[in-house]
C-alpha cells in the first residue's frame, strides 16, 4: 500500500453555517444536553475500522484511541500489512504529529484529521451553552469556544447523538453522522458503533466502525513521544 494520500495542501472555506436560535423556555435543560453529549468514559481505549475517502480513493487502516480525561488523547492508525502510518498526539491543548508519510503535509493532520478526533471524542472547553430546536423537532446542543468557533450537537427525543458539526468564523469545517448505537462490554451507556465524519475544509471522508471499548484508567506514560524508540 503507497501511503500518500492526496490531501489538499491548503485548507478551504466550507459551506456557510447560521448559529441555531436559543429556544424559550429552556432553564434546566443545558445540563441535561451536557449529559446526552457524555457519551464516553473518563479513561478509555478503543479500536476500530476507519477507512478515509479522498478524492475517489479509499484507504483502509485499524486505528487505536486512548483517551483520558479532558487532558488528551493519542490516536495510532495501522496500515493493510500492519505498518504503523500515523501517530497523533493531543495533550493539554497542544498537538503533535509523532508519525506520517514522509510526502504529507501536517497542515491536514494538526487542524484537519486531530481536529477531527477532538470534535468526535473529547467536547473540550467552552464559552457558553445553549439549547435550540430544528425543523424536525429535533432537540439541539450549541458550545461556543474560543476563537470564534461553535459546536452544534444535534439529539433525538431518546437522547442519542444523531448529528453533530463544527463551524469557525460562520463556515463549516466538519459533519458528523452517528448511527447504530449499540452496549459495548463494560460500559453501560450505548454507543455509535458507526460514524462518517465529512471534513469540509481539507476535503476528505472518514468512515469510522467501532470494534471494541475498554474502559480505562489510562496509563499516562502512554502520552509520552517515543517516537525514537
Amino acid at each position: 500500500m503507497v501511503c500518500i494520500f492526496p490531501l489538499a495542501v491548503m485548507g478551504c472555506m466550507g459551506p456557510k453555517y447560521s448559529i441555531p436560535l436559543p429556544a424559550s423556555n429552556t432553564e434546566g435543560q443545558n445540563e441535561s444536553m451536557l449529559e446526552f453529549l457524555n457519551i464516553y468514559p473518563e479513561e478509555f481505549k478503543l479500536s476500530q475500522h476507519i477507512i478515509m475517502k479522498v478524492k475517489g480513493k479509499e484507504y483502509e487502516f485499524i486505528g487505536y484511541l486512548v483517551v483520558k480525561g479532558k487532558k488528551g488523547f493519542r490516536a495510532l492508525a495501522f496500515g493493510e500489512m500492519g505498518g504503523k502510518i500515523f501517530d497523533f498526539l493531543e495533550w493539554d491543548g497542544k498537538r503533535e504529529v509523532v508519525t506520517k508519510p514522509d510526502a504529507m503535509s501536517s497542515s491536514p493532520l494538526f487542524d484537519g484529521v486531530i481536529g477531527d478526533i477532538s470534535h468526535l471524542y473529547d467536547s473540550g472547553q467552552f464559552e457558553d451553552a445553549f439549547t435550540s430546536m430544528n425543523n424536525g423537532n429535533m432537540m439541539i446542543l450549541v458550545l461556543r469556544k474560543q476563537g470564534n468557533r461553535v459546536a452544534e450537537y444535534n439529539f433525538s427525543k431518546g437522547g442519542n447523538l444523531k448529528l453533530s458539526m463544527e463551524a469557525l468564523d460562520g463556515r463549516l469545517v466538519r459533519e458528523v453522522k452517528y448511527e447504530d448505537f449499540r452496549l459495548y462490554p463494560g460500559w453501560a451507556k450505548p454507543l455509535p458503533s458507526r460514524i462518517t465524519l465529512i471534513n469540509h475544509r481539507w476535503h476528505y471522508e472518514l468512515r469510522i466502525e467501532l470494534f471494541k471499548i475498554d474502559v480505562g484508567p489510562v496509563d499516562e506514560k502512554i502520552f509520552l513521544n517515543n517516537k525514537k524508540e
